[in-house]
């Protein structure tokens, strides 16, 4: 066995272990899905990371990077730095207050409680819907770029690849649940890091030094789709808005798997100090990504001599040419640990949708909590499969992903009005979601993603119908308009 292959098989037995230790503590649900409310900052910190950056980043932006060059700048500006600080001032203690005011363990529970539809469940409903699909297409990307790693590494086929990858992350992920995948966080957010610098350090040795910015002059001449400055033409500037805005900070604040976070956060310090870590680690992991795709493209500036012609492989290809096995290993564990950190927030989210949001809170509300971490454990295993299916489709990894990310952000056109904006109303929420969800998919299936980022006139649709539909109606009750101004005060915690 390789090197590179006994690294990442050393990962997934760790990963597993932790679930095994982990799995005495999931006594309720609440302990499944938010840990029981005690994660500290560092927890909190690297599992908002992990779940944020999966293979899109190590495989998807590294070899967008190659692709069109500096383009790829402006998602570094805006998951890279942006997203993370606008996702912990605006919504991080705003909604550990509200969840545990309302005792909400989920967002459709927090968003049932702001909108007062306790007695339809209709946002409960269509919330569940949502982000059980945007989940399953979220995770068959993820799968995707497992595929890519194992059979470069092992030299094994997608199908193997794929099971094999899926199986562990549910495994650990039904024996431990958030807690499991919390600490499993740690390992793959160090590793992410490590990956990050020895990438950097091989992009620089390879293209000599600083000449990487001189070299990538030349690949522009020859490609009319290489951009040598993220404001190189309106269109790519245009583009750029809408990721920075749209798919970054917006998005971000969206993501109930990344939301979740903060439910699960011990107290407000912990938010605070969690908001730091998260900012540096991830500007280092945005910054070596990058430039290595920029310095692959230098070395190889056809896609004829990466492995399979594929341009998402761009990055290890460049650190097994020029750091060594051990190196390829870490790359590799590091961005299993990547989409594995991902996929086990998805699942745990996806699980609770179906499980608490709809199982518990609408059909079966006297069931013991027993039979709800059970019955988690099941869903995790479904999803699980329903992954793999998703994942043999044929669509380049980085949309797959954006795809469902985009799906789920239109979380964002409810928590941000609901929780700063007394006047948002049930109706206005519901038709908000709607529109969102069904503008997001049809602007992919008409091929617009390429001008526009889809989550541009997803959440622009959502926020207009939520904005106007509610002056539209009557206005909440006076109870929710003064529970909204409690959390905004602190008042009652």
């Amino acid at each position: 066995m390789s090197i590179a292959g006994a690294i990442i098989i050393s990962y997934m037995i760790a990963t597993i272990i932790i679930g095994i230790l982990t799995a005495k503590y999931m006594k309720t649900l609440a302990d499944y899905i938010i840990a029981g409310r005690r994660l500290g900052p560092w927890l909190v910190a690297l599992a908002f990371n992990s779940t944020a950056l999966s293979g899109w980043l190590t495989l998807g932006v590294s070899g967008w990077a190659y692709r069109q060059g500096f383009q790829a700048a402006w998602t570094l500006w805006g998951s890279g730095c942006f997203a993370i600080l606008a996702s912990y001032i605006i919504l991080g203690e705003y909604v550990r207050r509200f969840s545990k005011l309302t005792n909400s363990l989920t967002i459709p529970d927090m968003l049932e409680a702001r909108y007062y539809d306790q007695k339809w469940h209709i946002i409960r409903w269509i919330s569940a819907i949502i982000i059980f699909i945007s989940t399953v297409i979220y995770m068959g990307g993820l799968e995707a770029a497992v595929a890519k790693g194992l059979n470069y590494v092992f030299g094994i086929g997608k199908v193997e690849s794929v099971v094999l990858a899926t199986a562990v992350v549910t495994l650990y992920t039904l024996l431990g649940g958030i807690l499991a995948a919390a600490w499993t966080d740690v390992i793959q957010g160090a590793l992410m890091v490590i990956t990050s610098i020895m990438l950097f350090i091989a992009a620089f040795k390879a293209a000599g030094g600083l000449e990487l910015f001189t070299k990538v002059d030349k690949i522009a001449a020859q490609d009319p789709k290489f951009v040598l400055t993220p404001w190189q033409s309106p269109s790519v500037i245009m583009y750029g808005i809408s990721l920075i805005l749209f798919a970054s900070i917006f998005s971000y604040m969206g993501q109930p798997q990344l939301i979740n976070k903060f439910m699960a956060a011990r107290d407000h310090p912990t938010i605070r100090k969690a908001s730091l870590i998260s900012l540096i680690t991830q500007i280092v992991l945005f910054i070596g990504v990058f430039i290595s795709g920029l310095a692959a493209r230098v070395v190889w500036p056809d896609k004829s001599l990466l492995p399979n012609e594929d341009t998402e492989l761009a990055a290890p290809f460049l650190l097994e040419n020029f750091v060594g096995p051990v190196a390829l290993g870490i790359f590799w564990a590091g961005t299993l640990a990547a989409v594995m950190s991902t996929a086990d927030s998805l699942m745990v989210m996806a699980t609770s949708a179906i499980v608490n949001d709809l199982y518990y809170k609408v059909f079966n509300p006297n069931a013991s909590q027993k039979h709800l971490v059970m019955l988690s454990r099941i869903m995790t295993v479904v999803i699980g499969v329903l992954a793999i299916i998703i994942a043999f489709q044929p669509l380049l990894l980085l949309w797959s992903i954006w795809l469902g990310w985009s799906g789920l952000a239109v979380f964002v056109t409810l928590l941000l009005p609901g929780l700063y904006w007394k006047r948002a109303t049930r109706e206005a929420a519901i038709a908000a979601l709607i529109v969102s969800f069904i503008v997001g998919m049809t602007w992919f299936l008409l091929g617009l993603h390429r001008v526009l980022h889809i989550a541009m006139p997803s959440l622009l649709a959502g926020f207009a119908t939520i904005f106007i539909v509610s002056y539209l109606t009557k206005e909440p009750p006076k109870e929710i308009m003064d529970l909204v101004e409690k959390v905004r005060k602190g008042i009652g915690e």
